[in-house]
């Protein structure tokens, strides 16, 4: 059950969209370096989890966790719901299984832990044991309960191991188990007091969207149920006090006087309600609480990539849901992450953002018929053929023309245009790593097989630094960054990017300055990056929904979902043959395709 129940809106439960479920893990964790006033994560010098402060927290709460892999300097606070003396909503599953509520909060919680942690971002628990977060006085029991005072404390305590962690963000996770089985569904909720009540939306909207799909993938989808009133909740010795104080672990002021508020954007989700059996059941699934909890952990991600103020657009039909995952997951993890962000420009479109779990998927560079040019024995060419296709997870478009890209092409040991020293360069070894980089300088390793090169002008962004000159010309503008049809500066444009713990990162969207992708790809922890091709016809990304029956028909039957918004899907591949311009058939990298691109594909 919540930790309150104040009259401030929810998120309700709806179907959104029924979710394809092709990638998601969130790895590749996705936030940007923000130096926000509340996260410094380099203030926790030790390398293993810690009690942040065992004198004021009782034993096993408030809890820091460092990230274990390269640090992104911000902290994430996730409250596992009730514990000790109150255990939450007591049920049974449909096997007659009885579950404490208490017990499956902190499982989802420990989910999201080890993701957040794998993509860089320290993490703090509230309890990580079966007891409560604060150390409780005589008169805050009584008959083997908490009293109201004991209960007021404990929500206190929350708030104050946030508050005293500088969190970036507050997530708590409790279940919904008020009213009867026809409440059942996901709440998502926030408060709109604050002075950053927009955050605080923002940040529910994407918590509601990425669980909501993460429980569509377990089959499970969720009424679209009128809102429950906040009387409906009140059932624990804690809901009772909740239910005549509005502030709590989210609020901004009550009637009891010790309580102090967090200081963070928050939400609090309730992912199933377990008043109805079918619900408990899946909360009390391991592979559901691992599921919800990636999902949590994903759209926390997705949130703190934000920039203040700035609301992540709407996606459009063609790519349903805030964040998609894999069919295949591992352990519940997300392979391919894949959001939409605004531009930010005036007149250009939105820009979408897909990142590539490193330790669970791999990519790979295919030859086109007519780029780079066929040698008839490409093991990786033209189409995906069926070995690769029982583990396709997405597809997109590699870079300019040869003869436009001021570069070489590498692979499979033929090398079809010589590598060019100081390129922006692709690598891909042998031992399935990625890299991007100057030839002959940052590129390639010197103790690693190399197996395909794609070269493409000169690096976007070099050092986490974007490396755009300020052209005082068209033709500079064209000889940096690609002739855009119509010499228009707002056009298709794409790229891809790695991130200091070797996450690939590609972006692209219609109508978008070369600045504008580049500051997209920095908002997401990118330290190099190269731009790909441009214009529409030939800036393409998909999502395949049905690996390993993927048949080579036509796009809907092999499930090929198109990720750009406004993305060409029925034009004609524009490739250059000769002196003219030839015409083959649309291609969504399943069929015959004249220019060359890259796959994703699961380990």
């Amino acid at each position: 059950m919540p930790p309150y129940r104040p009259a401030i809106p929810e998120i309700p439960r709806a179907q959104h969209f029924l979710v394809w479920l092709v990638a998601g893990i969130l790895l590749a964790g996705c936030g940007t370096f923000l130096t926000a006033k509340h996260g410094r994560s380099s203030r926790y010098p030790s390398a293993t989890p810690h009690a942040l402060d065992p004198a004021r927290f009782a034993s096993g709460a408030c809890v820091l966790y460092p990230p274990t892999v390269a640090d992104r300097h911000q902290i994430v606070f996730l409250d596992a719901g009730h514990g000790g003396l109150d255990p939450g909503a007591l049920v049974r599953t449909q096997s007659g299984q009885s579950v404490k509520e208490a017990e499956l909060t902190l499982k989802v919680a420990f989910g999201a832990l080890g993701v957040l942690r794998s993509r860089g971002f320290t993490v703090v628990l509230s309890r990580t044991g079966p007891g409560l977060v604060a150390k409780l006085g005589p008169r805050e029991v009584a008959g083997g309960a908490l009293t109201s005072q004991g209960a007021s404390h404990d929500l206190v305590a929350r708030d104050q191991c946030a508050d005293h962690a500088r969190a970036n963000v507050l997530v708590g996770i409790y279940f919904d188990a008020g009213g009867t089985g026809q409440s059942a569904g996901l709440v998502t909720t926030y408060d709109p007091t604050r002075t950053f009540a927009e955050r605080n939306l923002q940040l529910a909207e994407i918590v509601q969207a990425d669980v909501l799909n993460s429980l569509s993938a377990s089959g499970l989808h969720l009424p679209d149920n009128p809102e429950v009133q906040d009387s409906a909740f009140v059932g624990s010795a804690r809901d009772a006090m909740v239910a005549t104080d509005p502030l709590i672990l989210l609020g901004s002021g009550g009637t009891t006087s010790n309580l102090s508020p967090s200081t963070m954007p928050g939400a609090v989700v309730e992912p199933l309600s377990l008043t109805d059996p079918l619900e408990a059941s899946v909360a009390a699934s391991l592979s559901d609480q691992r599921s919800i909890g990636a999902a949590i952990a994903a759209a926390v991600g997705q949130f703190l990539a934000l920039p203040d103020g700035v609301a992540p657009s709407p996606l459009s039909s063609s790519v349903p849901g805030q964040s998609l995952f894999a069919q295949n997951q591992v352990n519940s993890v997300p392979l391919i992450d894949v959001w939409r962000v605004p531009s930010a420009g005036v007149g250009q479109g939105t820009i979408t953002v897909a990142a590539f779990d490193p330790a669970r998927t791999e990519l790979v560079l295919h030859a086109g018929s007519l780029q780079p040019g066929s040698n008839g024995a490409w093991l990786n060419g033209p189409e995906v053929g069926p070995p690769e296709r029982a583990s396709l997870l997405a597809a997109f478009n590699a870079g300019f023309k040869m003869t436009d890209s001021r570069g070489g092409w590498l692979s499979e040991g033929h090398s079809v245009a010589a590598l060019v020293p100081g390129a922006a360069s692709v690598v891909i070894y042998a031992d399935g790593g990625v890299d991007i980089g100057q030839w002959g300088t940052e590129v390639p390793a010197s103790n690693r097989v190399v197996a395909s090169v794609r070269q493409n002008l000169q690096l976007l962004i070099d050092h986490g630094q974007a490396q755009l000159q300020s052209p005082s010309n068209e033709y500079q503008l064209e000889q940096w960054w690609g002739i855009a049809f119509e010499a228009a500066p707002l056009v298709a444009r794409s790229a891809l990017g790695i991130t200091a713990n070797g996450t690939l990162i590609w972006a692209a969207g219609t109508d978008v300055s070369i600045s504008a992708l580049t500051n997209a790809l920095l908002a997401h922890g990118v330290v190099r990056a190269l731009e790909l091709d441009i214009n529409a016809p030939l800036v393409r990304g998909f999502l395949y929904s049905n690996p390993g029956t993927i048949s080579g028909g036509p796009a809907a039957e092999d499930g090929a979902m198109p990720l750009v918004e406004g993305q060409t899907q029925t034009a004609a591949d524009f490739t250059t043959a000769g002196s003219g311009s030839a015409a083959v058939p649309h291609c969504t990298y399943i069929t015959n395709c004249s220019r060359d691109f890259f796959t994703i594909v699961g380990r």
